[in-house]
């Protein structure tokens, strides 16, 4: 027996329960006790990577929760970046991502082609995060990036997620191991396995992804961030009809761009 829900307010918690199901107990035994060397350490952030990930924001990307468009850090990104690149290095110092980088708000949107609208999974979750904060994740998604491949802490046949790498790369990668096998001096024969798992990145044991870090050799004080950042976020879901879910909290650092653009707004006035 099937149950309506017409109240927003339950519609909502249906969704929340649909986009967020709470991820099975992991394993942990095989971690308890690791060690970790030879972490590789990582300079402070320098305001030229801050300048660079502003340059790389698309414009008109839609906004979080504190509605600071893209658009906004671009024409104020010289007198920002020095701001930004402080905050920046001293919330990596801390280990501490700050709780307004993990504001998010889930925009609902119908799935193409279905034929009932009536369940939670002919709806998407689009994630939109504050702007301040998703700078930040893509300089330290670029320094993991670039000591990935700089020391080689990934086999050479692991494509995903690098650079210059594609699928192409995993075809031709397959296409040698069956010509190997068939051309070995006695021809063996060639099988491939293909696990698609589902949910993989939503069930992710967060505390074996630390691990996994730390034994590749991640810097000690980024893994702690990365820690941070996957502790304690939240979301405001919309797209269901009830205005009172909506959010309009503005924390800290938000409130400092604001002013901050507020004074530079000032300070360009012309003047007669």
């Amino acid at each position: 027996m099937s149950l309506e829900h017409t109240e927003p307010q339950d519609k909502a918690r249906l969704l929340k329960a649909t986009f967020f199901p709470t991820t099975p107990e992991p394993d942990l035994q095989d971690i308890q006790g690791a060690e970790y060397r030879d972490q590789i350490p990582f300079p402070d952030i320098t305001e030229r990577e801050v300048l660079q990930a502003i340059a790389s924001t698309p414009p008109k990307k839609a906004p979080g929760p504190d509605g600071i468009i893209n658009r906004v850090l671009h024409i104020i990104a010289a007198q920002l970046a020095p701001h930004l690149t402080r905050i920046y290095n001293w919330s990596l110092r801390l280990g501490y991502c700050p709780a307004h980088f993990r504001q998010s708000t889930t925009i609902v949107l119908r799935k193409p082609g279905k034929d009932n609208y009536t369940v939670p999974k002919a709806y998407r979750p689009i994630a939109l995060l504050n702007t301040i904060g998703k700078l930040m994740d893509s300089i330290i998604a670029r320094r993991i990036s670039y000591v990935t491949e700089v020391h080689q802490l990934l086999p050479s046949t692991h494509i995903g997620g690098r650079k210059g790498r594609s699928v192409d790369h995993a075809v031709h990668t397959i296409i040698e191991k069956i010509y190997e096998a068939w051309n070995s001096p006695e021809p063996q024969v060639a099988s491939l396995l293909l696990l698609d798992v589902s949910g993989a990145f939503d069930n992710v044991s967060h505390a074996r992804l630390l691990h996994n870090l730390r034994k590749r050799r991640i810097d000690e004080k980024t893994v702690r961030w990365i820690a941070s950042f996957l502790a304690d976020r939240s979301t405001v879901i919309r797209g269901v009809p009830d205005d009172h879910w909506h959010s309009s909290r503005i924390t800290a650092v938000a409130h400092f761009v604001l002013v901050l653009q507020r004074r530079l707004d000032r300070d360009l006035q012309p003047r007669a």
